[in-house]
């Protein structure tokens, strides 16, 4: 679980963005699509318990990578934290003899234009930054990726923005 102290002090050479092997791969998968641009919405769905400071703290880091791995416009962050009661979250291993705790956190991001290299940096990014500011183990953070286009967004107004020009 996360501890509410924000960013953890690391030893000389750390870097906030990870080490620098991840640096590179995830920017060169941020650049490994065209339409990678395209606001990502977030559904974040964790374990009743954490303080508000944690689960701001958890979304921040989410949005980070959001920003450094699938290129997400600045300033355009959307995104929803459901609170479950234990038994409301039912996450089996899927065969791979994961210890799962209470600290499950399902992520589900809506997006357009990702490709393989970009999803799968997206993966390896939220499980190390989240791991590493002691906020979510890899073995209970499960990710899931759902693709949509442009005509599937409003963004208010009853207007489709992005089929409009507005976007």
């Amino acid at each position: 679980m996360a501890t509410g102290k924000g960013f953890v002090a690391r030893g000389p050479g750390h870097h906030p963005r990870g080490p620098p092997r991840l640096r590179r791969r995830v920017a060169r998968a941020a650049q490994a699509s065209d339409g990678g641009r395209i606001v990502p919405l977030v559904r974040i769905d964790v374990v009743r318990g954490r303080t508000p400071a944690e689960l701001r703290a958890l979304a921040d880091t989410v949005q980070e990578v959001m920003l450094d791995v699938f290129a997400a416009p600045e300033r355009d962050r959307y995104q929803v934290i459901h609170q479950h009661e234990p038994e409301e979250i039912i996450v089996e291993d899927t065969g791979l003899d994961l210890d799962r705790s209470d600290g499950v956190v399902v992520i589900q991001v809506t997006h357009q234009g990702r490709g393989r290299e970009q999803k799968e940096a997206l993966y390896a990014a939220l499980a190390d930054r989240l791991a590493e500011r002691g906020q979510v183990r890899p073995q209970d953070l499960i990710v899931s990726l759902v693709e949509n286009t442009a005509e599937d967004w409003s963004f208010g107004l009853g207007r489709a923005q992005f089929l409009t020009g507005e976007l």
